[in-house]
């Protein structure tokens, strides 16, 4: 377990799916927020979990349609929403 920013990784994420969806025609927007989510555990299966959403995403959204990534932060609950 390390401590990582979970706005890195899905961005990341973002990057690599971006050409699947450009392929089906499909609007990718992503909204990272501001703040900063840091999180303790391992960024590897964060990545993992981050990427099989998109690809889902992609896979269950009709070619030109539109996949929107939204990541919240709510500091006083100690969480994040992807």
């Amino acid at each position: 377990r390390t401590e990582f920013h979970l706005q890195d990784v899905v961005r990341e994420a973002v990057e690599d799916c971006e050409v699947i969806c450009a392929g089906r025609e499909q609007q990718l927007s992503v909204d990272l927020g501001h703040d900063d989510a840091r999180v303790l555990g391992d960024p590897v299966r964060w990545a993992q979990v981050a990427m099989n959403l998109l690809h889902n995403a992609s896979k269950f959204t009709p070619a030109g349609g539109s996949i929107r990534v939204t990541l919240a932060v709510d500091d006083e609950a100690g969480m994040a929403t992807l």
